[in-house]
């Protein structure tokens, strides 16, 4: 078969049921623009949560524990030693109480 019959011969199929031609056209075009819009948006997130995570303190700030259960005290000497290692910004002095709730 020639290549010219074969594009009269679809070119005739689609003018024949332009309906079914537009319709199919329409899906194909609403399919692909949704793809790409999801994509897109999930890319967008993607992008937003991680900036917001690596953005805020948390991987700037080291905690430091005594790996065991014992009560470390601090006094301020101790503090101004540890300001003044390298690298250190800055000092905060946290304290961490646990407690439980139970409700009667």
């Amino acid at each position: 078969m020639d290549k010219k019959f074969l594009l009269k011969l679809a070119y005739k199929n689609l003018m024949t049921h332009q309906l079914r031609t537009i319709l199919t056209l329409v899906g194909v075009i609403i399919g692909v623009s949704a793809v790409v819009f999801l994509v897109a948006f999930g890319s967008g997130i993607e992008r937003l949560v991680t900036q917001q995570i690596t953005g805020s303190d948390a991987f700037q700030l080291i905690d430091v524990g005594t790996g065991s259960s014992q009560i470390v005290k601090l006094d301020d000497s101790m503090i101004e030693k540890i300001k003044d290692f390298s690298g250190v910004k800055s000092t905060e002095v946290t304290i961490n109480i646990a407690a439980k709730a139970k409700k009667d």
